[in-house]
């Protein structure tokens, strides 16, 4: 498999899974300003891509987490099908998706926002947070206990938001999340192979994830 990502970017919540995972993945960094390398991949011209063995592309980050998931049977990160708990996996992922990184779009453009359609976006997300602050009062994960694909995607987005300087203070259980993710083995080692702009990799099956419950 290959993980065409960008940095910054939503991608960052597959190169962890694969990470964690331990899977054998080669990745290319692709340009989002220069999208003539991204659109050989996705010609909607937005990351993540996944290249199969077999040549075939996958896009959308919330499929590419369930199928990889699925194709490793790692049910561990996304109960099994016909479960309540799988449906709230979901459930946290089309809420990540839909609801708060949908909502940063138009922040990746300020010059083109006035000062007003700015406060009601910021206002948007701000309520989302804080709905997300309420929720990990009460939990260590967004699933309770259990470190799942929704987590990997919600400290992608999470990260994404310090590019565009949105301020956490206010969200302490939120702070709390983000520091706490940033240090699971796995999260670590997708965000360092992502440092250095354009170093693709290839990755061996031969990694041995560290279970994060017992890292925290």
């Amino acid at each position: 498999m290959k993980l065409i990502y960008a940095k910054g970017a939503c991608s960052l919540a597959v190169h962890i899974l694969l990470e964690e995972l331990g899977t054998a993945y080669e990745t290319l960094e692709v340009s989002l300003t220069d999208k003539t390398e991204l659109k050989k991949y996705n010609p909607k011209g937005y990351v993540p891509a996944l290249v199969l063995d077999d040549g075939q592309v996958l896009t959308e980050a919330t499929n590419i987490l369930q199928y990889i998931v699925e194709i490793g049977n790692s049910s561990i990160y996304l109960a099994p099908p016909g479960t309540l708990q799988r449906a709230r996996c979901i459930e946290w992922l089309v809420f990540v998706s839909t609801e708060f990184h949908k909502a940063m779009g138009p922040l990746f453009h300020p010059d083109q926002l006035s000062p007003d359609y700015k406060n009601i976006i910021l206002k948007k997300i701000e309520g989302r947070l804080e709905y997300l602050d309420k929720h990990l009062a009460k939990n260590k994960f967004l699933l309770g206990e259990t470190f799942t694909i929704a987590d990997m995607y919600a400290i992608a987005i999470l990260r994404m938001g310090d590019h565009l300087k949105l301020r956490l203070d206010k969200f302490a259980y939120v702070m709390q999340f983000k520091s706490m993710m940033e240090e699971i083995p796995s999260v670590k080692r997708a965000i360092m192979a992502e440092e250095t702009p354009y170093k693709n990799i290839k990755r061996e099956e031969n990694i041995h994830s560290e279970n994060p419950m017992e890292q925290l």
